[in-house]
């Protein structure tokens, strides 16, 4: 009965380390992500902007050789 008593406090010691570097993990997981849909929808509304910006530009560029 000792030795059991004795040997569940660092199994649980174990599992809370476990688990928080499990949660530690989970947590800079979901921000990479975050990070990376964040860069990506600022580069397609980049890209976005950019594409209806160069129409009009090429229109007048047409217009102004013709």
């Amino acid at each position: 009965m000792s030795i059991i008593v004795s040997r569940r406090p660092s199994i649980v010691a174990s599992d809370s380390r476990h688990l928080e570097r499990v949660r530690n993990v989970a947590i800079s997981s979901v921000l990479i992500l975050i990070a990376f849909g964040v860069a990506f929808t600022s580069l397609g509304l980049w890209s976005l902007t950019i594409l209806f910006l160069t129409k009009p530009i090429d229109r007048l560029v047409k217009r102004a050789t013709e």
